[in-house]
């Protein structure tokens, strides 16, 4: 399981669900951390934000600790020089991590791939306000979106260069975009946008086939429901997507078919929390992240959910006075 943190977030740990064994990794973090810490693909080593110049990586089975220099910071001018460091994550082949640089007030910042093997780290020719980075799950490519365009950069080409080759963007004309998921198989994304001609906004969700440039509809939401998250089910032949009404904030989890887009199913969610993160622990399961709590959903039995922890003695809040699960391991 992923994160638990304290005041500030200034904490790193591990939690067993199994024996209920809280393991800190790392404390004393200062800066501010986005998406941290993240498991690797193989499930070996947990990477999270140690310091304003390093990643930290921790080896769950026998607590082995190595940390990874940064590039060094370079704040546009104008900006604090208060850092933040988003962490995008781990290649689906574990010698990659992203990350991007957060300046304050405005949240601009550079991004950065570091080779795993080397420690040496490759700027990204992706623009300063990019939103967030999504690797590929079948190659070393990697996403980052900013509000008007998706960027696509290769890892794989920076072995011996001084810098990543080009990106290439792809931009909608009458859309914003908020969120992005990778097809498991196929060189496309999934796209959450927003009308930019309406208000409120209207939400759509899209196909962004990366190899033609087409975007394809794939439905759209009522006025003032968000797409909050979204997953491909482990045999690819559905897609769960959590819903919010900021109005209500209730909350609505709709499963549509991969390949049709039809609807398979809708289920009402909690009120009142947000499941930003969704998974598929199975075929027939998902757990949905609140942030401080995990929300275990049997797709077939639905009156089965229940909360991983329990709500009134929730043992990571005996701990700490806040937590923020940013990534689990099944």
């Amino acid at each position: 399981m992923g994160k638990t943190t304290g005041d500030r977030y200034d904490r790193v740990a591990l939690y067993d669900t199994a024996d209920e064994k809280l393991t800190v990794v790392a404390q004393g973090i200062e800066n501010e951390v986005f998406n941290s810490p993240l498991w690797s693909p193989q499930g070996d080593w947990l990477a999270f934000v140690q310091s304003d110049s390093a990643i930290g990586l921790y080896h769950a089975s026998d607590g082995a600790f190595e940390a990874l220099e940064l590039a060094p910071a370079n704040p546009p001018a104008g900006q604090e020089s208060e850092v933040g460091i988003l962490l995008g994550g781990w290649s689906y082949d574990g010698n990659w991590l992203a990350y991007k640089y957060v300046y304050e007030p405005l949240f601009d910042g550079e991004s950065y791939l570091l080779n795993r093997q080397t420690g040496r780290s490759y700027p990204l020719s992706f623009p300063t306000e990019l939103w967030w980075l999504k690797w590929s799950p079948r190659t070393t490519q990697i996403a980052g979106y900013t509000m008007e365009s998706v960027y696509i950069a290769e890892a794989s080409a920076a072995d011996n260069a001084s810098d990543m080759e080009t990106s290439v963007h792809y931009q909608h004309p009458y859309f914003y975009i908020d969120s992005i998921v990778w097809h498991p198989d196929d060189n496309g994304l999934l796209v959450s946008t927003r009308s930019k001609h309406n208000l409120p906004p209207i939400n759509y969700l899209y196909y962004l086939d990366l190899d033609s440039g087409e975007w394809t509809s794939i439905g759209k939401y009522p006025t003032g429901t968000s797409i909050v998250a979204m997953a491909y089910s482990p045999n690819l032949t559905e897609i769960a997507i959590s819903a919010r009404d900021y109005a209500t904030y209730e909350n609505r989890l709709n499963i549509i078919a991969a390949q049709s887009f039809e609807t398979v199913t809708q289920l009402d969610l909690p009120t009142g929390p947000r499941f930003y993160q969704i998974e598929w622990l199975t075929a027939d399961t998902l757990v949905l992240s609140t942030g401080d709590n995990l929300y275990v959903l049997p797709v077939s039995e639905p009156e089965q959910a229940h909360w991983l922890l329990e709500q009134d003695n929730n043992p990571l809040l005996k701990a700490y006075s806040s937590v923020l699960i940013e990534d689990w391991r099944q």
